[in-house]
């Protein structure tokens, strides 16, 4: 009996859970994914990124649908306010919207933490009427969306997947539990 449990406490130390994908899956590329704060310094002399793999924590989840997210690199110092970030032009960008293609999928609205994006990234002119439409997703006051008086560029990326990572179970009380 001993025997079995030691073994199967074996397997639950070595145990990987399953990342959670939204959309299409995929493989993590040779040179690994970039950073927000690549993506968005890279973007600065080109019109778009084709295929490209983007690592970030979220910071905004659309709380109308799940239809959208916003991500920031691990190297940003504080979280800026959503509303805030969502009226500056694309050179001021700190953070980057991640629409999801075609809306063929969404994520939950409480979704946290660290996730990689699959996509395309494109310089976007957004009319006034989509960065309210982006504010009022994001329950911004009404000041704020009244604000808004001329349009807006922003990098924005154009997503065929997201991907949370997957966690180890390493504490004894994960293990106990699961036996």
């Amino acid at each position: 009996m001993f025997k079995a449990i030691a073994s199967f406490s074996l397997i639950l130390m070595s145990y990987q859970a399953q990342a959670e994908v939204y959309g299409q899956d995929f493989i993590i590329p040779r040179g690994g994914e970039m950073t927000v704060s690549q993506v968005l310094e890279g973007m600065k002399d080109k019109r778009q990124m084709k295929d490209i793999v983007v690592g970030g924590e979220i910071s905004t989840v659309c709380q109308m649908k799940g239809c959208w997210v916003t991500l920031r690199s691990a190297d940003q110092p504080a979280k800026i306010s959503a509303c805030t970030e969502a009226a500056v032009s694309a050179e001021a960008q700190k953070e980057m919207r991640v629409i999801f293609k075609g809306h063929t999928f969404s994520v939950p609205k409480d979704l946290t933490g660290d996730v990689l994006v699959r996509g395309t990234i494109k310089r976007k002119k957004l009319s006034k009427y989509q960065v309210k439409h982006f504010l009022k997703d994001m329950k911004c006051s009404e000041e704020q969306i009244k604000a808004v008086k001329k349009p807006v560029y922003k990098y924005l990326m154009q997503a065929t997947g997201l991907k949370t990572p997957g966690e180890k179970v390493t504490s004894e009380t994960e293990k106990v539990s699961m036996i």
